[in-house]
C-alpha cells in the first residue's frame, strides 16, 4: 500500500497565477479600449493670453493617446492611467476645475466595462 501523499500546489497556485494575469491583462486592455474612445479630443492651442507665457502646442489625440494600462505587484492588480508630463491636464478633465466642468472617460470606461470584466473572470474560473 502506497502511503505517499503528493502535493501538487506549487503548480496550482502557478496556473491560478498565470489565469488571474491573463483575465486582469484582458479586463484592463478592454477598460483602456473604452476610456479612449470616450475620452475628448480638444483642440490645438497656440497663442498665447495676452501678457501670458506662450504656451507650447498641445496636438489634438494626446489625451487619447496617453491612456494605458499595465499589471501591477506580480499579477494581483491592473491600473489603467492616463495622463503623463506632457498630457499633464489629464485629471482635470477627468475631475473638472472652478473654471470647467469634468468630463469623466475613465471613471465612464469602468462603470461601462464592469459587468463584461465581471463575466471575464467569472468564465476564466470556472
Amino acid at each position: 500500500m502506497d502511503n505517499e501523499v503528493k502535493w501538487y500546489g506549487n503548480e496550482l497556485l502557478g496556473m491560478v497565477r498565470k489565469r488571474n494575469r491573463k483575465a486582469l491583462s484582458a479586463a484592463g486592455r478592454l477598460i483602456k479600449s473604452r476610456a479612449r474612445r470616450l475620452a475628448p479630443v480638444g483642440m490645438e492651442v497656440r497663442a498665447a493670453p495676452a501678457g501670458g507665457p506662450a504656451w507650447k502646442a498641445r496636438t489634438p489625440g494626446s489625451l487619447k493617446k496617453s491612456i494605458r494600462s499595465k499589471l501591477v505587484k506580480k499579477g494581483t492588480g491592473v491600473q489603467v492611467i492616463a495622463g503623463n508630463y506632457l498630457v499633464f491636464y489629464a485629471k482635470w478633465v477627468e475631475f473638472g476645475t472652478h473654471k470647467m466642468a469634468a468630463e469623466t472617460y475613465l471613471r465612464a470606461a469602468l462603470e461601462q466595462s464592469a459587468g463584461e470584466v465581471r463575466q471575464r473572470f467569472e468564465g476564466w474560473f470556472k
